[in-house]
């Protein structure tokens, strides 16, 4: 069973709690990129799938809140939720 999620988790603090080193290693992604995604405590959403496989792995609840979201789609969604009301 997975721990659940804290909210408010930061990009840091959940590297924190699952290494940094090990988290860099097992998803295959640099030093470099990593400390972008620090910076900005914000994953990009294309490693969402990898990370929610491997936190299920060494069972943690992956942090959704700390991938950054499709504007794109939200907007499509909200243009369409617009236009019912309508």
């Amino acid at each position: 069973m997975c721990a659940m999620t804290d909210t408010r988790d930061t990009v840091a603090s959940f590297l924190d709690r699952v290494g940094r080193s090990n988290f860099e290693r097992n998803l295959g992604h640099s030093t470099q990129v990593v400390s972008r995604a620090l910076a900005k405590n914000q994953f990009p959403a294309h490693w969402f799938f990898s990370c929610r496989d491997w936190c299920a792995e060494i069972g943690i609840e992956v942090p959704e809140h700390l991938f950054r979201q499709n504007v794109g789609a939200a907007d499509a969604s909200k243009q369409n939720a617009d236009r019912s009301a309508a």
